[in-house]
Protein backbone atom coordinates (compact mmCIF):
# COMPACT_ATOMS: atom_id res chain seq x y z
CA UNK A 1 0.00 0.00 0.00
CA UNK A 2 2.94 2.33 0.66
CA UNK A 3 4.05 2.07 -2.94
CA UNK A 4 0.65 3.21 -4.18
CA UNK A 5 0.48 6.03 -1.65
CA UNK A 6 3.87 7.24 -2.89
CA UNK A 7 2.72 6.95 -6.51
CA UNK A 8 -0.41 8.93 -5.65
CA UNK A 9 1.67 11.76 -4.20
CA UNK A 10 3.96 11.83 -7.23
CA UNK A 11 1.04 11.77 -9.66
CA UNK A 12 -0.76 14.52 -7.73
CA UNK A 13 2.29 16.76 -8.18
CA UNK A 14 2.67 15.88 -11.85
CA UNK A 15 -1.03 16.53 -12.53
CA UNK A 16 -0.80 19.87 -10.73
CA UNK A 17 2.05 20.82 -13.06
CA UNK A 18 0.44 19.45 -16.24
CA UNK A 19 -3.33 19.14 -15.64
CA UNK A 20 -4.09 18.49 -19.31
CA UNK A 21 -2.09 15.23 -19.42
CA UNK A 22 -4.67 12.47 -19.54
CA UNK A 23 -2.02 9.73 -19.35
CA UNK A 24 -1.14 10.87 -15.83
CA UNK A 25 -4.79 11.00 -14.88
CA UNK A 26 -5.42 7.43 -16.10
CA UNK A 27 -2.46 6.23 -14.03
CA UNK A 28 -3.88 8.14 -11.07
CA UNK A 29 -7.22 6.34 -11.51
CA UNK A 30 -5.51 2.97 -11.25
CA UNK A 31 -3.56 4.06 -8.16
CA UNK A 32 -6.72 5.41 -6.51
CA UNK A 33 -8.53 2.15 -7.24
CA UNK A 34 -5.63 0.16 -5.76
CA UNK A 35 -5.86 2.34 -2.66
CA UNK A 36 -9.65 1.84 -2.52
CA UNK A 37 -10.31 5.59 -2.62
CA UNK A 38 -13.61 5.63 -4.49
CA UNK A 39 -14.46 9.30 -3.79
CA UNK A 40 -11.09 10.49 -5.15
CA UNK A 41 -11.50 8.10 -8.09
CA UNK A 42 -14.89 9.65 -8.89
CA UNK A 43 -13.40 13.14 -8.71
CA UNK A 44 -10.55 12.23 -11.05
CA UNK A 45 -12.99 10.44 -13.37
CA UNK A 46 -15.03 13.64 -13.61
CA UNK A 47 -11.91 15.68 -14.42
CA UNK A 48 -10.93 13.24 -17.18
CA UNK A 49 -14.43 13.33 -18.65
CA UNK A 50 -14.43 17.14 -18.64
CA UNK A 51 -11.09 17.09 -20.48
CA UNK A 52 -12.62 14.85 -23.17
CA UNK A 53 -11.02 11.64 -21.89
CA UNK A 54 -11.91 8.13 -22.99
CA UNK A 55 -14.86 6.83 -20.95
CA UNK A 56 -14.24 3.30 -22.25
CA UNK A 57 -10.71 3.39 -20.82
CA UNK A 58 -12.11 4.48 -17.46
CA UNK A 59 -14.59 1.59 -17.59
CA UNK A 60 -11.70 -0.82 -18.29
CA UNK A 61 -9.93 0.40 -15.16
CA UNK A 62 -13.13 0.00 -13.13
CA UNK A 63 -13.56 -3.54 -14.47
CA UNK A 64 -10.23 -4.51 -12.88
CA UNK A 65 -11.59 -3.63 -9.43
CA UNK A 66 -14.94 -5.45 -9.11
CA UNK A 67 -14.97 -5.07 -5.32
CA UNK A 68 -14.93 -1.27 -5.61
CA UNK A 69 -17.45 -0.78 -8.39
CA UNK A 70 -20.84 -2.35 -9.11
CA UNK A 71 -22.04 -3.46 -12.54
CA UNK A 72 -23.07 0.13 -13.33
CA UNK A 73 -19.56 1.38 -12.60
CA UNK A 74 -20.65 3.14 -9.43
CA UNK A 75 -18.39 3.13 -6.38
CA UNK A 76 -19.39 0.66 -3.69
CA UNK A 77 -18.19 1.60 -0.23
CA UNK A 78 -16.34 -1.30 1.42
CA UNK A 79 -18.19 -2.97 4.28
CA UNK A 80 -15.42 -2.09 6.73
CA UNK A 81 -15.95 1.62 6.01
CA UNK A 82 -19.73 1.64 6.13
CA UNK A 83 -21.21 3.01 9.28
CA UNK A 84 -22.94 0.26 11.17
CA UNK A 85 -25.03 0.40 14.26
CA UNK A 86 -23.29 -0.85 17.33
CA UNK A 87 -24.81 -3.87 18.96
CA UNK A 88 -26.70 -3.14 22.14
CA UNK A 89 -24.52 -4.18 25.06
CA UNK A 90 -25.91 -6.90 27.25
CA UNK A 91 -27.11 -5.73 30.67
Amino acid sequence: CGRFAEARTMLDKAIDEEPERLDLRYKQLRVLAELGDGPAFAEQEEEITELGGDVERIDQIKARFPLLFNDNGDYVEPVSRRSTTSPIPAS
